[in-house]
């Protein structure tokens, strides 16, 4: 794992040799708001819950990769920002 995946996983617990991460959690958070199921939706507002995500912080981070949007097609990024902004209650 590259240093900059380490530093945005959150550490679990360690097995003999073996490391558990919890991956990326606002990039995590920012796939499941942007596909908007029901169910991310809920796994979203769980990640709130316990504290692995803050709602600013996604906010942030969405601003981040919005630019780099357009690669995308079927994403509409005003959608996206929107369901963003929902969430975070921007």
């Amino acid at each position: 794992m590259c240093k900059a995946e380490s530093k945005r996983s959150q550490f679990i617990v360690h097995h003999g040799v073996v490391e558990f991460l919890n991956h990326a959690p606002y990039s995590r958070a920012l796939t499941k708001i942007q596909r908007g199921h029901p169910r991310d939706i809920g796994d979203v507002d769980a990640m709130f819950n316990h504290g692995l995500i803050d709602k600013s912080r996604l906010a942030d981070y969405f601003l981040l990769i919005e630019s780099g949007l357009i690669r995308y097609p079927a994403i509409a990024p005003s959608t996206f920002k929107r369901s963003i902004a929902d969430f975070c209650k921007l």
